[in-house]
């Protein structure tokens, strides 16, 4: 019974560090893009499937100059770059967003928010 225990203590532990670490490179991924222009987050959480995390950033006009994404079910998902979004303006983007077959909420959250932000300066 101890030796549960003491293992279920473990397991807590070492979720707690890699769910510290994917929260400190989210920051940084997040610090990095607002340097470089608008910033745009979306995501969306699944019970027992993967979730979801968009980053984009954009220029005043619109035209999308990076874009991240994260997929997994685990703490040791990582950020990657989306490079077929890279360069397209937001209203397009979004067009081929809802578009799509399986449309990515976590994008559309993320648009939304550029969006607003663009809107507003």
């Amino acid at each position: 019974m101890e030796k549960i225990l003491f293992l279920a203590f473990v397991f807590y532990v070492l979720q707690c560090f890699f769910m510290y670490r994917q929260m400190n490179h989210f920051k940084s991924i997040v610090k990095d893009f607002m340097t470089k222009g608008h910033v745009g987050i979306g995501e969306k959480k699944y019970k027992l499937a993967a979730g979801n995390v968009v980053v984009l950033v954009s220029d005043d006009a619109g035209r999308i100059l990076e874009a991240k994404q994260m997929k997994g079910r685990t703490v040791l998902a990582r950020f990657k770059n989306i490079v077929e979004w890279q360069g397209k303006n937001v209203r397009i983007l979004r067009r081929e967003a809802l578009q799509a077959k399986k449309q990515n909420k976590a994008l559309l959250q993320a648009l939304d928010n550029l969006e607003e932000k663009l809107s507003l300066s």
